[in-house]
C-alpha cells in the first residue's frame, strides 16, 4: 500500500493528517529562518544553564553566540516574535529553568523543520536532533546557501510524520488518563491500544511495536515510567508542532497548538 497516498484506510480515521486543511505551507526560506531561529534559542539556553554551571567557556560562548545572533538578524528578526527575541539577546546564568527547558526542547523543532527541508535524516522518538545533526557550521552559512543544500520532502511524507508524531503525544495522554483512572489491567483497554499501535506500525516510520505497544529503546511503552513518558511527550510535542506549522496551521509559529 502506498501510504502517501492511501492514508485514508488506517485507522482510526481521526488521526491521520489527509489534504489541504490548512492554509499553503511556509516557503523554504521562512523553514530556514524559523530552523535557524530554533537553534539560537537552543544556543542561548545551552549556554545560559553552562554559565549558571560555572562551566561555560565565556570567550567560546561570545564567538558562537555572534554567529547565530547575526545570522538570525541579518537574515530573520520578522520570524520572532517578541518573547523570542529577548530570550535570544543574550545568555543569561539566572534564566528560569522553565525557560531553559523550552529552549533545550527548541533544537527538537529544529531538527524536525531540518527533515522536512532534507537537510537532516529522521530520528525515531526518543532519539534527539543534536547540533551535530545539522550542516557543517550551519551559522557560517548563508540563507541562499542553506536553500541550495535543501531538498524539501512531499508534502503527503510531512503530513505522515505529522500523524505518527501526533500519535506517540496522544499515547502519553491516554496513559497518563487511564492510569489515574486505573484502566491499565482491563483487557478492553489493552486491545484497544494494540489496535491503535498496529495501525502506525503500517506506516514503518516508527521502531516497530513491542507488546502490542510502542516501542520505546527497545521496550513496550507502558513500561515507561512517569519521567521517561514525560520525555517521549516532549519529544512528541515538539516535533508536532513543528509539523503543524511546516503544515500551514497558523502563520506565525508562536501561535501554533499541538492540541491531539
Amino acid at each position: 500500500m502506498d501510504l502517501a497516498q492511501d492514508v485514508s484506510k488506517l485507522q482510526p480515521t481521526w488521526l491521520w493528517v489527509i489534504g489541504d486543511e490548512w492554509d499553503p505551507m511556509p516557503s523554504i526560506e521562512r523553514q530556514i529562518k524559523r530552523m535557524m531561529c530554533l537553534i539560537g534559542l537552543n544556543f542561548v539556553s545551552y549556554y545560559s544553564e553552562e554559565m549558571a554551571s560555572g562551566n561555560a567557556n565565556q570567550e567560546t560562548i561570545s564567538e558562537r553566540l555572534a554567529h547565530i545572533q547575526s545570522w538570525i538578524a541579518i537574515n530573520a528578526l520578522t520570524e520572532l516574535s517578541d518573547y523570542e527575541m529577548r530570550f535570544l539577546a543574550t545568555p543569561n546564568p539566572e534564566m528560569s529553568r522553565r525557560d531553559i527547558v523550552d529552549g533545550n526542547w527548541a533544537l527538537q523543532a529544529a531538527g524536525t523543520i531540518g527533515w522536512a527541508l532534507g537537510l537532516l535524516d529522521w530520528k525515531h522518538i526518543p532519539d534527539g536532533f543534536e547540533l551535530g545533526d545539522f550542516p557543517r557550521h550551519v551559522a557560517d552559512l548563508s540563507l541562499e546557501s542553506i536553500t541550495n543544500q535543501s531538498n524539501p520532502r512531499h508534502k503527503h511524507a510531512i503530513e505522515l510524520m505529522n500523524s505518527v508524531s501526533c500519535a506517540y503525544l496522544w499515547r502519553v495522554r491516554q496513559q497518563q488518563f487511564v492510569k489515574n483512572a486505573n484502566l491499565l489491567k482491563r483487557p478492553k483497554y489493552k486491545r484497544y491500544i494494540r489496535e491503535f499501535v498496529s495501525e502506525v506500525d503500517k506506516t514503518a516510520l516508527a521502531p516497530h511495536s513491542v507488546d502490542g505497544d510502542f516501542s520505546i529503546n527497545g521496550a513496550p511503552f507502558f513500561k515507561l515510567d512517569d519521567d521517561d513518558m514525560s520525555f517521549v511527550g516532549s519529544h512528541a510535542n515538539e516535533r508536532l508542532r513543528a509539523l503543524n506549522w511546516l503544515l500551514g496551521q497558523e502563520e506565525q509559529y508562536s501561535d501554533i497548538s499541538c492540541d491531539t
